[in-house]
């Protein structure tokens, strides 16, 4: 079958007919010569002179006439000759004698024009008064328009489409970075309708750095290298012929075989890398460095490291620290590794700090702490040791000032006893003041006087203590009576039967002389009574304290009784309790209910006006008649709402052609259905509206092709699977599920690639 042209068809390329027939055809019918858009070798058919005439160049010269001069030729079909010259004298010729090349020669001067084999066309000048259709490369050294230089011409020029090429080349020479716009005309194709300028098109050209910016590219794009400074969206994203993406989503990267992956940016708290896991479980993300030697481990063997690069005021990138993986142990079924924590050190080089390694049994870790003797480690918290401490060094430095131990033996001098008299003390050394300067003092075992001691402004020489007897020097002994006509120090506990003053029972004389204390000097607001027959002193507050400037102690509590109060008896944490439950606590950087989930900060009446927080992390629901976050939210749960809008458009309404909202994703019957305007397609959905196959068997000429899409309203579509180029072949919808393609001569084994979309 022939290809049929049922319309005009404007070509902006040649048309190949590869040896095939031109059938029923004729030519432009015009009344007179068009004085416009002429180029060499034009034809139309003259109506008002029955000729048909082509353009060659400068005028309309006649093909073919009517007339039946002997002179015409009109049954010539071939004219080859190696030196062939066709021309009106020597002065106006077409030579063919050049192999390869035809020769236009006018005024019995050189060729003027030489077409070459090559596809060019060599002149002195061209001039071309009608249109210029050059589908390859137009090199000059100089173009003109109307006398201006073409660069000048497009800086300040509008270009529109009266001029229709492949590709249009914009050079702009300005030394200014500036973004130049590429405006287009807008209106109907072919040639009479009206046209206007497009206005709001946002395609420029940057000539400084060389930056083409448009909103959308549409189609697909073919680049060696891609820059994309903003988003790339995209259907399919391929990377070695598999398809990374799943709606829009990465799901299948592989393996990046790079020996450097660098993640780079000028931004001040970038590049992040994130690795983010939404799965609804207990387990998180994961980064794993893999050591795979193709071979047996050794122990020693590095896994892996992270390194920390920066400048030091040399601008030298230094390595400043690292955290590095070893195996320890490489033997099967007793596997044990190594983690090291290192830093530079003061010469520059690395040395570790902290070292993890196995303890060569189950559920042993060794910890190594610091380098070298003087390196020194500070826990600023609390430090727990499950088992024996054991202090290596000669000075031991506790600056705490509560020390509690269980244990109720000190042992000082050694876990053992000497096996000689080392001649040292032992007991405490202890500093003081004495009012005038700073004092060491000892209490303990004084070996050389075989007793214990108590030293004030005491020294030490190698353990052993000299200085001033305090005032009672502690024995062992047994006293019927003691006599002590000075002062007596008691450190530790007096028992007694009876203890008199003056003759005066100490209780009672202790009771007398508190109550006479306590009863002529009382604070304002304070009253204090007396009652001597039951030694007993009352203490009475008014109603209402203003002079109290201080209450402290270790388990002080305030409140209206032990159900609502206010306790201090936990060290640095204050309890507050209502009705007797404790509701909320304060503790070092923390305030905060008592159980998870068990207190309001506020009530559906009595609410707190402002809040200000660096962070808020909300596990449950937040209720608020409005909600304005003016940085980032991040949701990582569920994002409830009656409505969202996006610059002043609701997202959560139905969608319509000119609104943002909401839609319902259509299913592949409804997409191949192809009526429904309320629902959206789907990649899958636009997938199944097409069809393709590769033809051809070097045999048949008329090749069926099921599609299946159940409609005759298709676009077929051919292109050669080798060169690419399309290929016009006839096309039968033979049904509404098969289309029947004829070829003149029957393509080759695969080589053609037939495309079938339905259309609506």
């Amino acid at each position: 079958m022939a290809l049929k042209i049922l319309a005009e068809q404007v070509h902006y390329a040649n048309v190949d007919l590869n040896h095939n027939q031109l059938n029923n055809a004729r030519i432009q019918n015009l009344s007179a010569e068009p004085s416009s858009n002429n180029a060499a070798g034009r034809i139309f058919y003259d109506t008002d002179t029955n000729q048909i005439k082509v353009y060659n160049g400068s005028a309309f010269v006649q093909l073919v006439t009517e007339t039946t001069d002997s002179n015409d030729i009109t049954d010539v079909e071939s004219i080859l000759n190696s030196s062939l010259v066709i021309g009106r004298d020597a002065h106006n010729q077409i030579q063919f004698s050049t192999d390869n090349e035809i020769h236009f020669k006018t005024n019995n001067e050189t060729p003027v024009i030489k077409m070459k084999a090559s596809g060019e066309i060599e002149a002195t000048s061209l001039d071309i008064s009608g249109d210029a259709d050059i589908d390859g490369t137009l090199e000059a050294d100089a173009i003109t328009v109307n006398g201006t230089a073409l660069n000048t011409v497009i800086a300040g020029v509008t270009v529109d489409d009266s001029t229709n090429a492949a590709h249009v080349l914009i050079t702009d020479n300005e030394s200014t970075d500036e973004e130049n716009q590429i405006t287009f005309i807008e209106g109907a194709g072919g040639g009479g309708a009206n046209r206007g300028l497009e206005a709001d098109g946002d395609f420029t050209y940057n000539p400084s750095s060389g930056t083409v910016t448009a909103t959308i590219f549409k189609g697909n794009i073919d680049a060696v290298d891609g820059d994309f400074d903003g988003t790339l969206e995209a259907d399919a994203l391929t990377i070695g012929g598999t398809n990374i993406l799943t709606g829009g989503i990465i799901t299948t990267l592989g393996t990046i075989a790079q020996d450097t992956v660098t993640f780079s940016s000028s931004a001040q708290d970038d590049p992040l890398v994130n690795i983010l896991n939404t799965h609804n479980s207990t387990t998180g993300s994961r980064l794993r460095f893999t050591k795979d030697r193709g071979a047996a481990g050794t122990d020693g063997a590095e896994v892996g490291r992270i390194e920390f690069y920066g400048d030091d005021d040399g601008q030298n990138l230094t390595e400043w620290a690292r955290i590095a993986g070893y195996v320890s142990d490489a033997s099967d079924t007793a596997e044990g590794g190594k983690l090291i924590l290192a830093i530079a050190t003061h010469d520059g080089e690395m040395q570790t700090g902290l070292e993890l390694a196995d303890g060569n049994a189950e559920d042993e870790i060794d910890v190594t702490i610091a380098k070298g003797a003087s390196s020194v480690t500070t826990v600023s918290g609390n430090l727990t040791v499950t088992k024996n401490l054991t202090v290596q060094g000669t000075t031991t430095t506790v600056n705490s000032t509560t020390t509690t131990i269980a244990d109720p033996i000190f042992t000082l001098g050694g876990s053992s006893a000497p096996e000689s008299d080392d001649n040292k003390d032992r007991g405490i050394e202890f500093h003081y003041h004495d009012g005038s300067s700073a004092r060491l003092g000892f209490f303990g075992w004084d070996d050389s006087a075989t007793g214990f001691t108590a030293f004030s402004a005491a020294s030490n020489s190698s353990e052993v203590f000299s200085g001033t007897v305090m005032n009672c020097t502690f024995g062992v002994g047994t006293f019927s009576s003691l006599d002590v006509s000075g002062n007596a120090d008691i450190d530790g506990t007096m028992e007694a039967d009876a203890y008199t003053v003056n003759g005066t029972a100490l209780d009672e004389f202790i009771s007398d002389t508190v109550g006479a204390m306590v009863g002529s000097n009382t604070e304002t607001g304070i009253s204090v009574t007396y009652q001597d027959g039951d030694n007993t002193i009352d203490f009475a507050l008014s109603a209402a304290q203003t002079t109290i400037t201080s209450l402290l102690a270790t388990d002080i509590k305030i409140g209206e009784d032990d159900q609502t109060k206010i306790d201090f008896e936990t060290a640095d944490e204050i309890h507050f309790y209502a009705a007797n439950v404790e509701q909320v606590y304060l503790a070092d950087n923390i305030f905060g209910p008592q159980s998870d989930s068990d207190v309001d900060l506020g009530s559906s009446s009595v609410r707190w006006k402002d809040a200000y927080v660096d962070s808020i992390t909300v596990t449950g629901e937040i209720d608020g008649a409005s909600l304005d976050i003016s940085g980032n939210a991040d949701i990582d749960g569920t994002l409830e709402a009656d409505a969202i809008t996006i610059n002043g458009s609701a997202i959560l309404a139905q969608a319509t052609t000119s609104a943002v909202g909401c839609v319902e994703l259509a299913t592949t019957a409804e997409a191949l259905a192809g009526s429904d305007s309320s629902r959206a397609v789907t990649p899958e959905g636009l997938a199944a509206r097409s069809y393709s196959e590769t033809i051809g068997d070097a045999s048949a000429t008329a090749i069926a092709v099921d599609h299946n899409l159940n409609t005759r309203d298709v676009i077929v579509q051919l292109y050669d699977v080798s060169s690419y180029d399309t290929v016009i072949a006839d096309v039968v919808r033979t049904t509404v599920d098969r289309v029947t393609i004829t070829f003149a001569s029957a393509p080759a084994n695969n080589d053609i690639r037939v495309l079938v979309t339905k259309i609506d």
